[in-house]
């Protein structure tokens, strides 16, 4: 950008200098700023469509397309820029997918840890309800449904 604001005030003052010669009053003064707002514009146009591009990428990751990628059209330090994005992205993704089959991980636990307390319990539920409904046939019965409770 900074060299492209240097080569269009050399252009436009080049054109200033041809303007005066012809020895016009408002003339040098219109030509030097026209020259210069349609030469910055030539030569910075691109780079401004590139970092309108960027601008446009990063709103498709914020909204949560981490599938998508910049595209690295230059070698300078707008490319280096996205390939920073792109890495940035990829980085994202990988993360959140961890974290996913960490708290996927987390679920099974759960459910497996419930499942085992579940079970006996069930069975402790089911002596005590036949002891409390004297469901048993002698005191040696009784003895075994309380050693198993």
């Amino acid at each position: 950008m900074f060299w492209a604001f240097v080569f269009s005030l050399i252009i436009a003052v080049v054109s200033m200098v041809f303007a005066a010669i012809f020895n016009q009053t408002y003339v040098p003064t219109l030509v030097f700023v026209a020259t210069f707002i349609f030469s910055f514009y030539l030569l910075t146009g691109r780079v401004v469509r590139y970092l309108i591009a960027l601008a446009d990428g990063l709103d498709i990751i914020s909204e949560g397309n981490l599938d998508y990628r910049v595209p690295i059209l230059r070698e300078d330090e707008l490319g280096r820029v996205a390939l920073s994005i792109n890495a940035m992205t990829e980085r994202l993704d990988r993360q959140i997918q961890r974290e996913r089959k960490i708290e996927k991980s987390k679920m099974e636990l759960i459910t497996g840890v419930s499942h085992d307390l579940r079970t006996p319990l069930t069975s402790i539920i089911g002596y005590l309800d036949l002891l409390r409904t004297s469901s048993f046939q002698d005191q040696k019965e009784y003895e075994r449904f309380v050693q198993n409770t």
